[in-house]
């Protein structure tokens, strides 16, 4: 029995090694990747594949539900990430086969419901980060498939959150191409938690006046900073980071905040908030100076909340 089923493995395994040439999944073809990934990649979802099943099948089954689920949807789009929080990595193989491998693109769905489901897939591919699908992030960030401003936002987070030296120059590099897609790529930018994304953002929010665009720069800047992120991340070799990058995205927060109005300004303050840097109450009360008497009461309303914080929320 043992032996027919070695047989039955090695067989499938085959014959999924022999078809990544001509394979084509809902975002990439196989032949998209450099080959070593490719094999890799195709060993991997074929031995996940005998031995656990399950995300495959939850996966194809969540798929040809989303035009019912897309109909009955409360918000913007179907929440799809949360159905494989629960495999958390196991789910990983099941989703670089839809996106790679297998299923050819999606040509069912309406536009909403497939942008729910690519963006939701992709989102586990940062939620849960494995080394081996960094190259299918890569390819993605590339691909002419991804120009979707959520998907490739949901894309470069993903690629972000991987926070290699490799992820850091392709994401910042994408950042400063000019195209329909770079506006994605720096709201998503803030994910990769590095002085260097801090820095472009920063750039980009001096130039920018679209106040929906600014918001969107402002929450990636306050993704970068997040308190609550370092605090989760924190070892003894991040503490020097995290300490700049938190000054970084504080200083640049306190600029977009005296640069903005309205919701943008309430916006900015709410990320500063998030990001938490002992050295914010000094930076507004320098920010006090030459400040009109509008932003001047502006500025000293937020340093107040920030001074009295929520008892839910410690400083550390």
């Amino acid at each position: 029995m043992k032996s027919t089923n070695l047989i039955t493995a090695i067989a499938a395994a085959l014959c999924f090694l022999s078809s990544t040439a001509l394979a084509e999944g809902a975002l990439l073809k196989a032949g998209d990747l450099p080959e070593s990934d490719r094999d890799v990649l195709a060993s991997w979802i074929s031995d996940a594949k005998q031995a656990d099943p399950e995300p495959f099948r939850v996966l194809k089954r969540l798929e040809s539900q989303m035009p019912a689920l897309n109909a009955q949807k409360r918000g913007r789009f179907v929440p799809v990430t949360r159905s494989f929080r629960h495999y958390q990595h196991r789910a990983l193989p099941a989703i670089v086969e839809r996106l790679v491998f297998n299923g050819g693109e999606i040509s069912t769905l309406s536009e909403d419901a497939k942008t729910a489901f690519l963006t939701g897939i992709v989102q586990v591919l940062g939620e849960f980060v494995d080394v081996r699908v960094e190259p299918v992030l890569h390819a993605l960030l590339d691909a002419p498939s991804v120009s979707e401003f959520h998907l490739v936002y949901v894309v470069s987070g993903a690629l972000g959150w991987h926070r290699t030296a490799a992820a850091e120059r392709h994401l910042l590099s994408a950042a400063a191409e000019p195209g329909e897609r770079q506006f994605g790529v720096l709201a998503g930018l803030g994910q990769l938690h590095t002085t260097s994304a801090v820095e472009r953002l920063a750039v980009a929010l001096r130039d920018e006046t679209d106040a929906q665009r600014r918001k969107w720069l402002i929450r990636s800047v306050r993704d970068a900073g997040n308190r609550g992120f370092w605090r989760i991340a924190r070892t003894s070799s991040d503490a020097a980071e995290e300490w700049s990058v938190r000054l970084a995205a504080m200083q640049v927060l306190v600029d977009g905040f005296i640069t903005s109005t309205d919701d943008v300004q309430a916006a900015a303050a709410n990320a500063i908030m998030v990001v938490d840097h002992p050295d914010t109450l000094a930076a507004l009360l320098k920010a006090q100076y030459n400040a009109s008497p509008a932003l001047k009461r502006a500025l000293v309303a937020l340093q107040e909340r920030f001074a009295n914080p929520p008892l839910m929320r410690r400083r550390k």
